[in-house]
């Protein structure tokens, strides 16, 4: 039973020493600030003219291939 009361009083006394470690002792190293560091970050490139473009129709009819065969997929993969 003592054993439990040490424990129960070594981790939240070890919890308050690291939040007071971590909130008023300064662990890392300054460094400076980059303007390119801050700076949002959006992948790709930037797009040339309008990003709305009409797409041919051959497209359309390729998406809904992949469609048919992603369901039959789902539908095989159990039964495999």
């Amino acid at each position: 039973m003592a054993i439990l009361v040490i424990v129960a009083l070594i981790f939240p006394a070890g919890a308050i020493v690291q939040s007071w470690a971590f909130k008023f002792v300064n662990i890392r190293p300054e460094v400076p600030s980059d303007p390119v560091k801050e700076d949002t970050y959006e992948c790709g490139m930037v797009t040339r003219g309008s990003a709305l473009t009409q797409f041919n129709f051959r497209f359309y009819y390729v998406a809904l291939l992949f469609l048919l065969f992603d369901v039959e997929i789902v539908f095989l993969f159990p039964w495999a």
